[in-house]
């Protein structure tokens, strides 16, 4: 199971600083998704400020502002951005790397819908949509096409296109962030925790890509545990093997004595 989280304050203002954040690496901008998400909560620039993590004893929540600063808010507030983590690890299986150098690796991992259509996309998907060829979801607003979301937004009369998401990786640290604020206009702090948790990953992969994850986890799990368990058969044995000369010295000196009585 991959675990996603919110980077905390430490990490993106305090000692454990990640590197991205310190060079200004990590893009500040938000996709068209997460502008639009918080412009129908009616908070249309909440959205470059993003989460960070809270800890539960804590009563306020903490956004990174799009100044960079840290700054105390109410965690009922909606309409922040989000912008998840992950450790590298957990995704590099299905990962592709695009660019590396000795502070940061750049690399695409699943895909949520993030920018609006082009003027003859946007034509195309109009007709679709009219034509009824679009595949429905539980969300009026929501259809599939070619197994990716399209998203209608009315207001503007576009649509919002999925695309792989693009994430940086802390060299340092083993953690990727997504480059951009990828979401917005969770109604809590609370309900954003919970989609990170159990929604986020089940959107940005497929169900057979999800599957094919979970084969490799459990192969490279088992993997590893054969690898410990042969480390140890070889300290055994590589013991067993060091102490057959005491056992023959051993067993002849008895001999010896049987003898000698």
């Amino acid at each position: 199971m991959i675990d996603y989280f919110l980077l905390n304050k430490s990490q993106v203002y305090g000692d454990d600083k990640l590197q991205m954040i310190e060079s200004g690496r990590l893009c500040k901008d938000a996709t068209d998704f997460a502008k639009y998400k918080s412009k129908i909560t009616k908070a249309p620039y909440r959205c470059m400020d993003w989460w960070l993590s809270k800890t539960d004893d804590e009563l306020f929540a903490r956004i990174f502002d799009f100044n960079g600063k840290v700054l105390r808010v109410n965690p009922k507030l909606e309409g922040y951005g989000i912008r998840p983590a992950v450790m590298y690890e957990q995704i590099k299986p299905f990962s592709e790397e695009r660019y590396s150098d000795e502070e940061i690796t750049v690399i695409h991992f699943g895909s949520y819908p993030q920018s609006y259509a082009s003027d003859d996309q946007n034509n195309t998907l109009n007709y679709l949509f009219q034509e009824g060829y679009l595949e429905a979801t539980s969300k009026p607003n929501v259809f599939k096409y070619y197994g990716k979301y399209v998203i209608k937004d009315e207001d503007a009369d576009r649509w919002i296109l999925e695309f792989p998401l693009v994430w940086v990786v802390d060299n340092k640290t083993g953690i990727a962030v997504c480059d951009k604020i990828i979401d917005a206009g969770k109604k809590d702090y609370a309900e954003v925790i919970h989609f990170l948790k159990n929604t986020f990953g089940k959107v940005i992969l497929s169900e057979s890509k999800v599957k094919e994850f979970e084969t490799l986890l459990t192969y490279n799990n088992l993997v590893c545990k054969k690898k410990a368990v042969e480390e140890k058969l070889k300290m055994i044995n590589d013991l067993l093997s060091s102490m057959d000369e005491d056992v023959k010295r051993i067993r002849r000196k008895n001999k010896r004595n049987e003898e000698v009585l």
